[in-house]
């Protein structure tokens, strides 16, 4: 089962235990910026990273991909009854870090609740060239897929640290450090090297 988008294509495969009916085909829709949803899906995607701990809480996603897709027989939409192997190819590569690519699931609960699962890694395989600037150029992303419904590919954010360094007087802080200057909570810094 294959679907072809505008710049990616999405392909399927599955043994008999998912129990697909003859025929079944696959569909797919990016999500893209231009969609009234998209940045709804990413705070989303958001969300899900931060509650496990893989973004911090003024965290943004710099690169985040959305894919509606969905199994159908006789135009009804169906689901496997065991993982289905998943490959989205795109055209022309995408840049991000590889170690920090997570495919997220947006499933549903019984009570038809948003449930977001981040894939295992183990489940997740990706084919990248070396980039510039600590990225990668991943062409394709492969993982199991134990439903249909919105797929998210997103580059986790880098944990940002923030070190304070309170002192009295400038000589405190060494020659060369970078640093910022704020008085009396005033809203306004100031940055500057020694």
């Amino acid at each position: 089962m294959s679907f072809e988008g505008e710049g990616y294509s999405i392909s399927a495969s599955a043994d008999s235990d998912a129990q697909l009916p003859d025929g079944t085909e696959l569909t797919a829709h990016e999500i893209t910026e231009d969609d009234k949803d998209y940045e709804a899906w990413k705070d989303e995607a958001l969300k899900a990273l931060q509650v496990a701990g893989e973004a911090e809480e003024n965290a943004s996603l710099d690169t985040a991909r959305f894919y509606d897709i969905t199994l159908l027989a006789d135009g009804q939409n169906v689901e496997p009854a065991a993982p289905v192997n998943v490959t989205i190819s795109y055209d022309k590569a995408i840049r991000l870090r590889a170690d920090d690519l997570r495919v997220i699931h947006f499933g549903a609960d019984e009570d038809g609740e948003l449930v977001p699962e981040i894939l295992d890694g183990s489940s997740v395989e990706i084919s990248a060239k070396k980039g510039s600037q600590g990225k990668e150029k991943i062409s394709d992303v492969a993982f199991e897929a134990p439903g249909f419904s919105v797929y998210a590919i997103v580059e986790a954010p880098e944990p940002y640290h923030q070190e304070v360094q309170r002192v009295e007087d400038l000589s405190e802080l060494g020659g060369g450090d970078e640093f910022y200057i704020s008085y009396n909570n005033f809203a306004k810094y100031w940055s500057n090297t020694l």
